[in-house]
């Protein structure tokens, strides 16, 4: 057995590293202990066990302390960042270690102090399968929640108000915020080790000229980055500060550290400050680039190119659903466009205002994916989730380790065999279910039976909950009616999937063009399928666009489901006396959101479900759903699922699934 002997702490502050990623990994899968227990007693006779509890704590104690309480605020906040939005502003206010967001439509400045009045409320957490979660998310950005504003006052002026009157290109590049905003590669254009070293190279050539010694130009980089922190507290910044502050104590002290371990350290600190930065994606993409390209033998290093698409793929995958050729193999040639011509431009443009140079390189940034995405190819790999990260990740560090040629044609064969059989892997069939989607106010549902697709509304989160089942193809696209919380993401699925028929109403205009539409009125109730899809309506035109909506029934892995889109008591009724019983059903997508139009007694009596479902947000300008009608649910004694509440649900083989927010 392999021991590890250290010599001093810095040298070898590596393995308290790997402990700490061990302890993180455990808090999220306890049944890593094992593993936890059995690295420390490896490393037992080779630690400072002081150090070592300290750092355990320190991350402990911030992990479970810090974490977010809705709570009353009545005090001062400093604006720390503002975003404008189409119709209004998000604000980020800081007080001490404490961050959130607000939006209002009034203009406030950076660095204006204002008093607010109101309550905090946590982000959601992931509401559906492979969808986003906002809490882990916007932790990792620093931020604690969202303010919900009873009052808000300016109380003093930021004193960079004249300042900020004109925009400063190169300050944008400072947030963690894409600058251009682009199918496949918004990525490239937040702040990344991109950017910087270009930025850093710039400083360091003028150290150059004006003869300015290394224990010096390290101070003063890290002075300008601990300066440039605080206008985005980004975290890539947030690295370079520390790293370059232990350069110069490591020059100035004669502490003989390499620049592996300090990596490592900064790696170290920023992780113990700043528990939730595990969640923040720039940073785990730039330590994976950082130790992998340190740690690679002579032979990977050379072979890098064969490597990287592989490093990339996860994390395309974790933010696209899905691979494309453009993001995986353009990005190389971008990263050059971005060193060399997208931050030398920004900083003429901060320089000189007047040559506007940005707006251009990013139209034709713009322009240039557009028409490479003509030629473009996509296709699904099996996504990471869980442990598969670290196992994925292990196994490309034990390629990277490879000590000869031969070894690592190998190693690198193996783990194309990997990604052939993850591909292979995303074409098996679909299991019979159907999942009602959180998507806040607005509807949006997906059924799966005999291996085919079926969308009914879409208004938010389709796409992604699709793409993380592989689906290519959507057979059945139904839009109940053509209000926006119904078909916003309209357009994303005809641009992403290939849909076969639309099924619409025949009594009202939808902004859709497909060359197969079929249109639900009287004497065209019979949709040519397989699927067992029965509409039931409109049978006229009510002259209301709630009231014409597309009424249907699917039986589907041995329940029967009523899906009513916003229809009215007056159709509920005329329903009823068309259909009867006929309209029994397991499980009813509650009408119009649980409002007082809908759910009369008498329709409620002859679909007599035993699962009904209200899509609806936790706040909302039509204060639905209605409570009135939310009791005569409950009264009937059914199960009642709202997503405000539970988040997603699932049916699958007549087991109920949600998340909860």
């Amino acid at each position: 057995m392999i021991k590890l002997k250290f010599t001093s702490l810095f040298k070898y502050a590596y393995v308290y590293l790997i402990l700490l990623v061990i302890l993180i990994l455990t808090i999220h899968y306890p049944y890593l202990v094992i593993v936890l227990l059995f690295y420390i007693y490896q490393i037992r006779k080779h630690i400072s066990w002081v150090i070592l509890i300290s750092i355990a704590l320190i991350y402990l104690l911030g992990f479970f302390t810090l974490q977010p309480k809705e709570k009353d605020v009545s005090q001062d906040f400093i604006i720390s960042h503002v975003e404008n939005k189409e119709n209004y502003y998000q604000y980020t206010v800081t007080s001490g270690l404490n961050s959130y967001h607000f939006s209002s439509q009034v203009k406030y400045e950076f660095g204006d102090i204002i008093f607010i009045k109101g309550k905090t409320e946590n982000y959601r957490k992931q509401t559906v399968p492979g969808g986003f979660n906002s809490f882990r998310y916007q932790l990792g950005k620093g931020i604690k929640g969202i303010i919900r504003m009873d009052t808000i006052s300016l109380k003093s002026p930021s004193p960079f108000r004249s300042f900020m009157l004109k925009p400063i290109p190169i300050l944008d590049l400072f947030y963690d915020d894409a600058l251009i905003e682009t199918q496949y590669m918004s990525h490239l254009f937040k702040l990344s080790s991109i950017h910087l070293a270009f930025l850093i190279t710039l400083i360091f050539k003028l150290f150059y000229y004006l003869d300015i010694k290394d224990t010096s130009k390290y101070l003063i980089t890290a002075l300008l980055m601990g300066i440039s922190y605080l206008i985005g507290f980004s975290v890539i910044i947030l690295r370079m500060c520390i790293k370059y502050t232990i350069k110069y104590l490591n020059n100035q002290h004669n502490l003989d550290m390499d620049n592996f371990n300090i990596e490592v350290i900064t790696c170290l600190m920023i992780l113990i400050f700043n528990p939730y930065i595990i969640y923040n994606h720039t940073f785990i993409v730039v330590y994976v680039f950082v130790f992998y390209i340190a740690l690679s033998s002579s032979v990977a290093k050379k072979r890098m190119g064969y490597i990287i698409p592989f490093l990339i793929a996860p994390f395309l995958l974790l933010w696209q659903k899905e691979i494309s050729i453009i993001s995986l193999f353009f990005i190389p040639i971008m990263s050059l466009l971005i060193k060399y011509v997208w931050v030398p431009s920004l900083i003429i443009g901060s320089i000189l205002p007047f040559i506007s140079l940005i707006d251009s390189i990013a139209l034709f940034i713009q322009k240039l994916e557009a028409f490479i995405a003509i030629y473009d190819v996509r296709f699904y790999l099996m996504q990471l989730s869980g442990i598969m990260w670290i196992i994925y990740f292990g196994f490309i560090l034990f390629l990277c380790a490879a000590p000869h040629k031969r070894a690592f044609y190998r190693r690198f064969s193996v783990l194309l065999g990997i990604v052939v059989i993850s591909f292979l892997l995303t074409f098996k069939p679909l299991e019979d279910s159907v999942i009602f989607l959180d998507v806040g106010q607005g509807d949006s549902a997906v059924i799966f039976k005999d291996n085919q697709v079926i969308v009914v509304d879409a208004f938010a989160n389709v796409t992604s909950y699709l793409k993380y089942h592989y689906v290519y193809t959507i057979d059945y696209l139904i839009i109940t009616h053509a209000d926006f919380d119904h078909m916003k993401e309209v357009d994303d699925l005809l641009l992403n999937f290939n849909i076969k028929t639309i099924v619409v109403s025949g009594y009202m205009d939808y902004p859709v063009k497909h060359p197969n539409i079929y249109r639900v009125r009287e004497g065209k109730l019979k949709l040519p399928n397989s699927l067992g899809i029965k509409l039931l309506g409109p049978t006229k035109d009510y002259l209301n666009i709630n009231d014409n909506s597309v009424v249907f029934k699917i039986h589907v892995d041995g329940l029967n489901y009523l899906f009513a889109g916003d229809i009215g008591i007056q159709t509920e009724k005329d329903l009823v006396h068309m259909y009867g019983r006929f309209l029994k059903s397991d499980v009813l997508k509650v009408p119009h959101h649980g409002s007082n139009t809908s759910s009369s007694m008498d329709f409620l009596y002859h679909v007599d479900p035993s699962i009904a479902v209200v899509s609806v947000s936790k706040r909302n300008v039509y204060n639905l759903p209605n409570n009135e009608i939310i009791q005569i649910y409950r009264d009937y004694g059914l199960y009642l699922h709202q997503t405000k509440d539970s988040g997603s649900l699932i049916i699958k083989k007549k087991n109920l699934i949600n998340f909860p927010p």
